[in-house]
């Protein structure tokens, strides 16, 4: 049978957008249920003509290592991220961990329409449990860290299902994940701080705490007020389909054009034609890397400048218009 389907190439793209609403809110400033119409999960029946884009454009920069650059853009907000995919993964005996690589340096969020406030996320480790099991399960561990300078704000999130011993590992084998995360917000100077851990962050510098369950509600809770909101609520909150083009408008190396071949012959069950597509395209990659070495040619992305400093991509002006939805 047919292993690792998949292995992005060199230059391969990927594009889509979702139209969707301003949420409704609460009086309270929460997020409040949302009734969407059934043929467009984007949209909900209170904001009929009222709906935004939000798009995202994907393309690989690097193929040793392998190295993606992304960007997401809602223009009618004002809200862009950025950022660097490479993963590196690790095995832990009764788990896989899945965490950021070298490049990745975390995701950058600017919002334009407040001065471009500039925030910095890194990535916590997703773990993949459940083998002994043979039932499947993901929880996160380690933190994630949210700066930013303009504002002198920084904030510490830890996932509490972190296994470091395999004695905490046989007794997570026998219980249940908790999906917990703990945090605080707290002020900070960008050219002296060093806190990773919530232990370390001092009592008059904070000004919120956080709490809760990243599969369900995540709430926080003001120091000075007191007051407690809701920061997210997964059980509300709709997973919303992506919009691509169809097959016959998608360029030479947009991802559903390259692995077509090989997508068909798996859902036709015919492993066998899978792994012979799989192999052509793979071939053809190595014969393009050729022609570049003949050519003393470096690969030179269509959409992102290279190279990326501190795994934060620029856009070419061709990347610019894709990402506000004018391109074809």
């Amino acid at each position: 049978r047919l292993c690792k389907p998949y292995n992005s190439i060199l230059g391969e793209q990927f594009y889509c957008h979702w139209d969707v609403s301003t949420p409704k809110f609460n009086v309270d400033g929460t997020i409040a249920k949302q009734t969407w119409i059934s043929e467009n999960k984007g949209v909900n029946e209170d904001a009929l003509g009222k709906s935004i884009r939000v798009t995202c454009l994907n393309e690989q920069i690097s193929h040793h290592p392998p190295v993606s650059a992304f960007f997401y853009n809602c223009e009618e907000k004002g809200v862009e991220a950025r950022g660097i995919d490479h993963i590196t993964v690790r095995f832990t005996g009764t788990s896989v961990k899945v965490g950021p690589g070298d490049e990745n340096k975390g995701i950058y969020i600017t919002l334009r329409s407040r001065d471009n406030e500039e925030y910095l996320l890194t990535h916590p480790w997703a773990s993949v449990n459940g083998w002994l099991k043979a039932n499947l399960y993901l929880t996160m561990s380690e933190h994630c860290v949210i700066t930013c300078p303009k504002t002198g704000l920084k904030a510490i999130l830890e996932y509490k299902d972190e296994v470091s011993c395999w004695v905490g590992a046989f007794e997570k084998w026998l219980s249940k994940p908790r999906f917990a995360i703990e945090g605080k917000i707290f002020s900070y100077d960008s050219a002296s701080d060093e806190i990773t851990k919530l232990k370390y962050v001092p009592q008059d510098k904070l000004r919120a705490t956080v709490d809760g369950s990243w599969r369900g509600q995540v709430k926080a809770t003001r120091v000075d007020t007191k007051k407690e909101c809701v920061l997210m609520d997964m059980n509300i909150i709709e997973c919303i389909p992506k919009v691509v083009a169809p097959l016959e408008e998608l360029g030479e190396f947009e991802s559903r054009k390259i692995w077509y071949s090989v997508t068909s012959a798996i859902q036709a069950k015919d492993f066998s034609r899978a792994t012979k597509a799989k192999i052509a395209i793979e071939e053809q990659q190595r014969q393009r890397s050729v022609e570049r070495k003949a050519k003393g040619e470096e690969f030179e992305p269509v959409y992102f400048k290279v190279p990326v400093q501190e795994g934060k991509p620029e856009l070419k002006p061709a990347g610019v218009e894709k990402v506000k939805g004018r391109a074809q």
